[in-house]
């Protein structure tokens, strides 16, 4: 199968339906939309299915995928007309006044929960050198209040800090690889996930997360109550293992990568492809 995709580091459901689709050994070529026009691309890569964000769903891409009715599409995110698009992915959290005022014509849409990234993040890997009470990964631009958190909790147990954007304290340790980031989220007690980007993925490695962000498998914490509710929970060892087996159990149940992009390819009737990703799951599941 062909696969094209635009950027799906601009959309978190779309970078996890990429992932999985590649660990079953799919080829997914990357469309910039900036350097190449959506009809020599077409002409070039001659694709099956086209992943792509509405941000990059110009009145021409529209006109192109009309004229090749062939190819099917899967769209990312919000838009004001999905006129030949075959399956439209939403997170499930849209509500209701935006989901009746969407222009949705023939398309498929689906609501699609969080979910973990585990074809990419794979197996719990406990190492007590990277052991810590609480961890945070820096992957957005911290708000004050986020640092008022870290500073708080730093007082009070032990915190590291590492990832992509810097944060002006001790505990900042720096960027990390995707290995160091697996081995750092397995061996924190608590991984507080400010922006709701990493709580499937850390519930997938077995870890508990406090998070103020809506999510299938912890309670959503409100940000004022986020310290006393680390402090609370960060020295009883035996329950936080207990709660976080039962949300990584969920996960693995409901909340995959593999089950989102199982749900879309049985949307656009590729059997085959369902198949595989559903293989490919059984074999993670097992060894987790």
């Amino acid at each position: 199968m062909r696969i094209v995709a635009t950027d799906t580091t601009l959309n978190t459901i779309a970078y996890n339906v990429a992932t999985a689709l590649q660990s079953i050994g799919e080829n997914i070529s990357l469309w910039n939309t900036r350097q190449k026009p959506v009809f020599d691309m077409i002409a070039e890569k001659r694709p099956d299915v086209i992943i792509i964000h509405t941000d990059d769903m110009t009145p021409i891409f529209m006109r192109a995928i009309k004229e090749y009715s062939n190819i099917s599409v899967i769209a990312f995110g919000f838009s004001n007309c999905y006129d030949n698009i075959d399956v439209v992915c939403l997170p499930d959290n849209t509500p209701e006044h935006v989901m009746k005022n969407l222009s949705i014509d023939n398309a498929q849409i689906l609501l699609i929960p969080p979910t973990a990234n585990i074809a990419k993040y794979g197996q719990h890997q406990y190492h007590a050198s990277y052991a810590s009470d609480v961890l945070y990964i820096s992957k957005q631009k911290p708000s004050a209040a986020l640092i008022n958190i870290l500073h708080h909790l730093a007082a009070f147990v032990q915190i590291k800090i590492c990832g992509p954007i810097k944060i002006a304290m001790p505990e900042y340790l720096g960027v990390t690889n995707l290995s160091q980031e697996i081995r750092f989220m397995s061996s924190t007690r608590i991984g507080l996930d400010f922006y709701g980007l990493d709580t499937l993925d850390y519930a997938s490695l077995g870890t508990y997360c406090v998070t103020p962000a809506p999510n299938p498998v912890f309670p959503s914490v409100i940000p004022t109550q986020i310290v006393d509710t680390i402090l609370d929970k960060v020295e009883n060892l035996t329950k936080l293992k207990t709660l976080a087996n039962k949300a990584k159990k969920l996960t693995y149940k409901k909340y995959t990568c593999f089950h989102i992009t199982q749900k879309i390819f049985t949307q656009l009737n590729y059997p085959h492809i369902v198949s595989k990703l559903q293989k490919r799951y059984e074999q993670i599941r097992q060894t987790s």
